[in-house]
């Protein structure tokens, strides 16, 4: 779905897609669809900033209930594939096969949806209120983000109405807290940390030393931590698109990565309960994928390195665009404050 067009920059999107909130230049376009994973029917709304009397938004009791839910589902698809890889037999290709190909993929989604749903924060509500009615605006459904689209659309409604702010300021509240675009703190060095685990999974799994694969999961517990602040960051303040877009890209290949991972060790301690006496079982087998796990193991490593590595340098390099950009920015402020 497209981000702008013509005067309308889109500032919020519903799940799938089927509802949507554009700026426009005088107006706020508000398209509300209906549907099963597609919009069958779509309904355009305008609101003139002229005419808004007010933006209200409320945080909902939805995050731990959500959570909770895709909790099950994970237990329930994760479950399925543990017995699958429990009960087969030594060298039973069929079987690991409809581990792969049923029940870890939606237990990988769970996963997923798990991750996003915390990181992305408290739910919430909003409702518009003009003149003739009050409508609730569905995309907006999520705090953190929902105070950018509320200062975005306060903006505009506050330049259409300034004739009326002249006329009566007590009747306009102007906020003391102005958001001013940012990078997450810790993106940087996540993106880095990343690329480097990406190189040594790729030349541990090419290679097969025990000390890749060890430095591999060190680097793997410290990464997740780096990037799941800096997505927290990117999601609670006002930060680039394509910055908080990497950000997701990357978490996507490590919950991959993770999900890859626990499946095989898994598969090895139950053909080879050693694996699982200690620290170095899980390191062994991480260092022979090929001889251990066979190719289809060994393929699916070296694919999800492949895209792991391409994630963290694309990441890198639009974290650093945007850092000099905001950086001159920031100095021409500086600069016209001066004189």
């Amino acid at each position: 779905m497209k981000k702008a067009f013509g005067e309308f920059r889109r500032i919020a999107r519903g799940s799938l897609g089927m509802s949507s909130l554009w700026l426009g230049s005088d107006h706020l376009l508000y398209v509300k669809g209906s549907g099963f994973l597609l919009p069958f029917n779509e309904e355009y709304r305008r609101f003139r900033y002229a005419d808004i009397h007010g933006v209200v938004l409320a945080r909902t009791a939805g995050l731990w209930p959500g959570a909770l839910a895709y909790l099950a589902g994970l237990a329930i698809a994760g479950g399925i594939c543990f017995a699958l890889l429990f009960f087969r037999e030594p060298g039973d290709v069929g079987m690991l096969a409809t581990a792969l190909a049923l029940p870890l993929p939606v237990a990988a989604l769970m996963l997923a949806l798990l991750t996003r749903h915390l990181v992305l924060g408290p739910r919430c509500i909003c409702e518009i209120q003009t003149g003739l009615r009050r409508e609730r605006l569905r995309p907006v459904n999520r705090l953190h983000r929902g105070r950018e689209v509320v200062r975005e659309i306060a903006d505009r409604v506050r330049a259409a109405q300034a004739d009326l702010a002249a006329a009566d300021p007590a009747s306009v509240t102007v906020p003391t807290d102005p958001l001013t675009m940012r990078l997450p703190g810790l993106a940087l060095p996540a993106f880095g940390l990343y690329l480097i685990l990406s190189g040594s999974l790729l030349a541990g799994v090419a290679l097969g030393q025990a000390t890749l694969a060890a430095a591999t999961i060190v680097l793997s517990v410290a990464g997740l931590v780096l990037l799941l602040i800096a997505q927290a960051g990117s999601v609670r303040h006002l930060c680039p698109e394509s910055v908080r877009q990497a950000l997701w890209a990357l978490l996507a290949s490590v919950l991959a990565l993770a999900t890859l991972t626990a499946v095989y060790l898994t598969d090895q301690a139950i053909n080879d309960p050693s694996v699982t006496l200690d620290l170095m079982g899980p390191i062994g087998a991480l260092s022979d994928i090929r001889g251990r796990g066979g190719l289809a193991f060994h393929a699916l490593f070296l694919s999800i390195g492949a895209a792991l590595f391409a994630a963290a340098i694309a990441g890198l390099a639009v974290t650093l665009r945007w850092r000099g950009r905001l950086t001159r920015q920031q100095g021409t402020i500086a600069d016209q404050t001066l004189s």
